[in-house]
């Protein structure tokens, strides 16, 4: 499958990089990290893009895959399209502060749906 950039910038079309698998669910992958994401995701041609897919596919949910909250401007250039923002925190490397920073960035912005810990280690197990 080729780079979502393709598609996110106007270059490609939607059945190009958007699987169907029954008309509950439809994946658009991405191979690869972008270096500059914030460059894509703050383009007319990526809003369109995104509206491409709510017209075409009709999603009662999309969930988009998004680079960390406090490393960019990737979340808040979404904003028109999201309702409301799952934040993963990474057991290994995310702190408390993090998290509040997320929540003040956040506030009065978008909704925090929820807080998922991804890498969390069990105390027991590490001694």
């Amino acid at each position: 499958m080729p780079p979502l950039r393709a598609y996110l910038m106007d270059d490609q079309p939607l059945e190009s990089h958007f699987l169907r698998y029954g008309p509950g669910l439809a994946l658009g992958a991405n191979g690869r990290a972008e270096a500059d994401p914030s460059s894509i995701l703050h383009g007319r041609a990526c809003d369109l893009a995104l509206d491409a897919i709510g017209v075409q596919l009709e999603p009662g949910l999309i969930l988009y895959d998004l680079p960390p909250l406090l490393d960019g401007d990737e979340v808040l250039a979404l904003k028109p399209q999201l309702d409301a923002v799952i934040l993963v925190a990474d057991g290994t490397s995310t702190s408390p502060a993090d998290l509040n920073a997320s929540a003040r960035l956040l506030d009065g912005k978008l909704p925090i749906l929820a807080v998922i810990l991804n890498r969390g280690e069990d105390a027991a197990r590490t001694r």
